[in-house]
């Protein structure tokens, strides 16, 4: 069993350094320039966060691990655009993987702060149950 969450986490880091790099590139499914301001949405076009999702529940515990690294490197020195679409895309990955158990306020939508401290608070709950 701890081979399998190994091999699980392996396929994660790989698919979230895959994704890294098309967030960096800008550059679409098709090759096609992506503007910083459309690379949210773009983001979840990329096949490796495809991956990601199609992991499943087994992904959420990376996933939550993936956040706190991504705000301690934004903090220190990789305060960049990649990061912060990065960590914006998470929830929607989240909601793919959960479905309809798991809903952002409509109140918080469209506020990246909010949405990533609700989604983690929610990761948090069900990570516990666990």
């Amino acid at each position: 069993m701890a081979t399998e969450g190994k091999i699980l986490e392996a396929r994660f880091d790989d698919a979230v350094k895959r994704w890294r790099d098309y967030i960096a590139n800008g550059r679409d499914s098709r090759g096609m320039q992506v503007l910083i301001s459309s690379r949210s949405a773009s983001a979840v076009e990329c096949d490796a966060y495809r991956e990601i999702v199609d992991m499943g529940s087994g992904a959420l515990p990376l996933i939550r691990r993936l956040y706190d690294e991504e705000r301690k490197s934004d903090d220190t020195e990789r305060k960049d655009i990649v990061s912060g679409v990065l960590r914006s895309s998470l929830t929607l990955a989240v909601k793919d993987i959960m479905g309809e158990a798991f809903e952002v306020p409509e109140g918080i939508r469209g506020k990246v702060d909010e949405m990533e401290r609700h989604t983690k608070e929610q990761l948090d709950i069900i990570l516990r149950r666990y």
